[in-house]
């Protein structure tokens, strides 16, 4: 499937008349993925901050950048419900949690925050340095339209 207007320069044929197949599409948007319990938080502005661990599971460091726009994802693989815009992006550990950061980040509690990191990441280690982004809902895109409730 084609999509209309956007030019894959990468594609087949003349320049002029590449067009992006869906799933290529997917593989150009940076993605950030939150568990499908925080996409409704994300969505309607109740989580506007979030924090990852300094680098992936195989050693990569993460690559978000304040000013960048994200695909959500509700799972790897999955087609996004829409986009953030990333204001800020700093490393401190997580002892410097606090019970509104814990609002920020769409818990009600900084308990509740605690308990689903250690569910999460098999421990909670106050001294880890983790990523802080902060984001802001960004304008959805026609590909949005397509999996969004009405």
């Amino acid at each position: 499937m084609a999509l209309s207007g956007v030019r894959d320069p990468d594609g087949p044929g003349d320049p002029a008349n590449r067009l992006v197949t869906a799933r290529r599409w997917r593989a150009m948007i940076p993605t950030m993925i939150f568990g499908p319990d925080l996409i409704p938080k994300v969505l309607d502005g109740r989580k506007t901050v979030t924090r990852r661990r300094s680098q992936h599971r195989d050693g990569r460091p993460l690559r978000y950048l304040a000013g960048g726009v994200y695909a959500v994802q509700p799972g790897r693989g999955q087609p996004h419900v829409g986009h953030i815009e990333v204001g800020s992006v700093s490393i401190e550990p997580l002892v410097a949690m606090t019970e509104e950061e814990a609002r920020s980040e769409g818990f009600r509690s900084l308990t509740v925050f605690m308990a689903y990191w250690m569910m999460l990441h098999r421990g909670w280690n106050p001294d880890e340095p983790v990523v802080r982004i902060a984001f802001r809902r960004a304008p959805d895109c026609a590909r949005c339209a397509e999996v969004l409730p009405p």
